[in-house]
């Protein structure tokens, strides 16, 4: 009684095997490939911490590229190469002093790193430039913003403009 189960059961499973690679499949018959039927192209969006990003490393080529001066002039321009589509890059010394920001000019020149000590978000900023770069999100806000280090003497920040109050 098990033999002609077991003989039965086998060949079932062979007939839907064979049904499954037979001529029905007619993809792989008439070897063509699928093309897209979409107008749409395939484009990934870019977040807003990406465009950060990006500007941050345009702006550490040129800076390696034009040096300190031309660069920090550059980074305080409004209507500068980096001041662009509510995003601008702000330039610190390691010890927190302010070289270049289109929004403060009045501020170039201050120092925002009290001792090493301090828990700011400008030391917090230096300490990631420093250690590589990379995105900083604000706890409290949740603004962000993308550092990192020209050399070892200053570093840049890719921010975003904020409305009056937030």
């Amino acid at each position: 009684m098990k033999l002609p189960a077991v003989t039965l059961f086998s060949c079932l499973m062979l007939l839907m095997v064979c049904g499954m690679v037979s001529g029905d499949n007619s993809s792989v018959s008439d070897n063509q490939t699928m093309e897209n039927l979409t107008n749409e192209s395939a484009i990934v969006p870019v977040t807003p911490e990406e465009k950060l990003m990006e500007l941050a490393f345009k702006a550490r080529e040129y800076a390696l590229d034009m040096g300190k001066e031309t660069s920090t002039s550059e980074f305080s321009n409004t209507d500068g190469l980096f001041t662009r589509d509510g995003a601008y890059i702000i330039a610190y010394n390691m010890d927190g002093t302010l070289l270049a920001d289109p929004f403060r000019k009045s501020d170039i020149g201050s120092i925002f790193i009290a001792d090493d000590y301090d828990s700011g978000q400008v030391r917090i900023m230096r300490d990631i430039a420093a250690t590589g770069g990379g995105l900083y999100i604000d706890p409290a806000t949740q603004k962000f913003w993308y550092v990192l280090e020209i050399d070892t003497s200053w570093w840049i920040c890719a921010a975003r403009q904020t409305a009056a109050g937030e």
